[in-house]
């Protein structure tokens, strides 16, 4: 039977996960129509006091379904609702209760985003000041993707305009995370599981979209890389999501796949000269493991020639040239 197959999985890993990753799997249990399952991690939540769970997908779920409540289980959600701030009157209905935590959530999200901005804004001056650049531009680029329109993140970013080599070895470094990164392993008869609920998850996309995401990062959690590239093809299109491909493609080695995903981004940023470099390092890193080492070489020398602060590069290199000689 999948559904229990998929709960026995889901129930091994659950523990370990954190819960801000439980929600896309929630989220796929939800349409995906796995109500068995979403109720049995739902109640297990909910039976160890978990601070997050997804009430207002379970309260769908009821709606959806026209499961009437007992009384005293209508009163106990209530109760943990009206403690969490959530509704302010034991009198709300299914419908207002979901308004209520949807608005609940709104909020809370704006209020965190704002609480975001100034401790961003803050840590970047610091960092500016004690002269920590690589720290600086970690905080400029998540200023700038939540702000992008932001007069003082702007003033902030026109300071730091020349962004160093730092920056290229964020990004090639963690496309280069294969070697610390081992995906949980995953059996036939799971392949198998995870095959279907791909299928399904698929089906979902047509009329939900914006799930791609999420299923990309639940079938990461879950172990299957190749998913996940799959999902993230269907996502659409942003920058967030060309370097995730780029790194997943790398570390589930599709050597293939990422020179043809790297083809299309040397296009698509021909203009930033640093998003290049950190393509062409990972083009590289695919070219030797592909057995295509002089082209591997000259590639990272070009590289390290136009950067040679860019230590990583150089190492590597180095690294390179003496095992082709061997």
């Amino acid at each position: 039977d999948n559904a229990q197959k998929l709960q026995d999985d889901l129930e091994a890993i659950w523990p370990e996960t954190h819960p801000d990753d439980k929600l896309p799997a929630y989220q796929f249990l939800y349409h995906a129509k796995q109500w068995q399952v979403f109720l049995f991690l739902f109640r297990k939540d909910i039976s160890e006091r978990s601070a997050k769970v997804p009430w207002d997908l379970f309260l769908r779920l009821i709606l959806n379904l026209n499961i009437v409540v007992p009384e005293e289980h209508d009163i106990l959600i209530k109760k943990v609702l009206k403690k969490q701030r959530i509704i302010a009157r034991k009198s709300f209905t299914v419908k207002e209760m979901i308004a209520a935590i949807v608005l609940k959530r709104k909020y809370a999200f704006m209020q965190d985003l704002q609480d975001k901005r100034q401790e961003l804004l803050s840590s970047a001056n610091i960092a500016k000041s004690e002269r920590l650049f690589d720290q600086q531009i970690q905080f400029l680029k998540e200023l700038k993707k939540l702000f992008p329109n932001d007069i003082n993140v702007k003033q902030i970013l026109f300071d730091r305009e020349k962004i160093d080599a730092e920056q290229v070895l964020q990004k090639a470094l963690r496309a280069n995370r294969r070697s610390t990164y081992t995906p949980r392993a995953v059996d036939e008869d799971e392949k198998a599981s995870l095959e279907h609920l791909s299928q399904q998850a698929k089906h979902i996309l047509d009329t939900h979209p914006e799930l791609a995401h999420d299923f990309a990062i639940m079938f990461r959690q879950f172990g299957s890389l190749r998913i996940a590239c799959d999902f993230l093809y269907l996502e659409k299109d942003s920058e967030s999501r060309d370097w995730q491909l780029l790194d997943l493609l790398l570390i589930d080695r599709q050597y293939l796949a990422l020179l043809d995903h790297a083809e299309q981004l040397k296009l698509k940023y021909s203009n930033q000269p640093l998003a290049l470099f950190s393509i062409s390092y990972a083009e590289a890193l695919a070219y030797w493991e592909l057995g295509e080492k002089s082209k591997a070489i000259q590639l990272m020398g070009q590289i390290a020639n136009m950067k040679p602060d860019f230590k990583s590069a150089s190492d590597l290199l180095i690294e390179w040239k003496e095992d082709h000689l061997e």
